[in-house]
């Protein structure tokens, strides 16, 4: 979730929209003129410009709540792809363990999970069982630390890429500009896709380590 109407990050936003919209008008005083004088842009360029033109306008007035709908919709597969391994990590759980997760962290799950496996592992492994323990709490360290990195990272590029939407689809419609929105549109699509594949490797290999092990 980005932000409602009247957030810090939606005024910025709304500051960009605006710069936009001139561009827009600009650009549409320039096409009735060519249309009028025959000077500038050709008949059929401007039949060729003006189905971008409306998308243009109606994709920048509306690139705030597109964006938070897709932000929203990675969050909700990001999330969803953790309580599925979560569950079948705590499932993977021998009742002999007597271990409790209910309410845990992704970092307790992932411990409960690797001490779990540890313990069923430990008969006739003697003094292995160290190097063991201390491969799993490197492992978990190494995870979370990952985790929090990507989230920073995601937070502040998701912040700059919104912000700056209604610039991109700007650069969409003008001709010899569309390489830059699609530097912009090829960012979005990796932020969007970041906290689904993190999940996924995380909670994903934590799941298979329980099971490995």
């Amino acid at each position: 979730y980005i932000g409602s109407p009247g957030h810090a990050l939606h005024e910025a936003w709304n500051t960009l929209r605006t710069l936009a919209n001139a561009a827009f008008a600009i650009l549409l005083i320039f096409v009735v003129l060519s249309q009028v004088t025959g000077i500038g842009i050709s008949n059929y360029g401007i039949k060729k410009m003006m189905p971008r033109l409306v998308t243009g306008v109606l994709m920048v007035n509306l690139s705030y709540f597109i964006c938070q709908g897709a932000i929203d919709l990675s969050n909700l597969v990001g999330s969803g792809l953790g309580s599925l391994f979560e569950d079948l990590i705590i499932d993977s759980i021998p009742p002999e363990i007597g271990f409790s997760v209910s309410g845990g962290t992704a970092l307790k799950t992932m411990i409960v999970a690797i001490i779990s496996a540890l313990i069923i592992k430990v008969k006739g492994l003697g003094y292995k069982i160290i190097l063991l323990v201390i491969l799993g709490v490197i492992v978990v360290a190494v995870a979370v630390f990952m985790l929090f990195v990507v989230a920073v990272v995601r937070q502040a590029l998701c912040i700059l890429l919104v912000t700056f939407s209604p610039i991109a689809f700007v650069c969409y419609m003008l001709p010899g500009t569309k390489s830059i929105f699609d530097k912009w549109f090829s960012m979005f699509k990796g932020v969007l896709f970041a906290y689904p594949i993190c999940s996924l490797m995380i909670y994903g290999g934590s799941y298979a380590g329980s099971v490995i092990y």
